[in-house]
């Protein structure tokens, strides 16, 4: 909802500025952990990853907390003490499945996407309908250069939520590399239609209507950029 339009956006830039004063004006910082979790959060949104980390390592006892520094760190290339934190989030077995993905995801995004892979295939046998699941199989088998394989999974994931951006960029990438441009089009243009837009699929479809001469189209993809 935040990146829908720019006056929701700019809500939420008010808010974060209404916790910081909130939070510096403070003489007690046990008053105000509910709003510095907040503030860390928001902070984690806007893409302010360091200032996230500043603010949510001051409440990491908290599972929730230790959940975003993992976000936070994940972003900012530092898997192993995102697996840390995501480790330390851990909740009961029946709420543990996102924080699970994340790890496989994190192990993949390291370098391990055989791991990662163990990891989504024990959790595939309770979650088999998650679009997310998929879309992680399909990428560690990509990683792999297992491409056949990873694109029974790409469409998988499109199957059961079939506007998965995630997804939907993977397949206009993947296309696009095999220059079959027409796919990659059809699929880049589903996934900008997305919110949050990917800005590399706004980038890669200005490219591909450049080389088909599509001048007016290249040129409103590259200004969105």
């Amino acid at each position: 909802k935040i990146y829908s339009s720019r006056d929701e956006f700019l809500k939420l830039e008010k808010e974060v500025k209404r916790l910081e004063g909130s939070i510096s004006e403070a003489k007690d910082s046990s008053d105000v952990k509910g709003d510095m979790l907040i503030l860390g959060i928001c902070y984690w949104i806007l893409g302010k990853l360091n200032e996230a980390v500043k603010m949510l390592c001051e409440l990491k006892s908290r599972k929730i907390a230790s959940y975003f520094l993992g976000k936070c760190h994940q972003e900012l290339g530092d898997y192993h003490k995102a697996l840390e934190f995501f480790e330390r989030s851990k909740r009961t077995e029946d709420e543990e499945f996102d924080i699970m993905l994340d790890i496989a995801e994190t192990k993949r995004m390291s370098g391990d996407p055989q791991d990662a892979l163990k990891l989504i295939q024990k959790l595939s046998k309770e979650h088999d309908d998650d679009a997310d699941l998929h879309y992680q199989w399909g990428y560690c088998l990509d990683d792999k250069g297992e491409y056949e394989d990873a694109l029974t999974h790409y469409n998988r994931a499109i199957e059961i939520t079939s506007d998965h951006p995630n997804t939907l960029f993977r397949l206009a990438y993947n296309f696009d590399l095999n220059g079959d441009d027409d796919k990659a089009i059809e699929y880049y243009e589903k996934c900008v239609g997305q919110v949050p837009t990917y800005t590399n699929a706004i980038m890669n479809l200005g490219i591909l209507y450049e080389d088909h001469e599509e001048y007016e189209k290249a040129v409103s993809c590259f200004e969105k950029v």
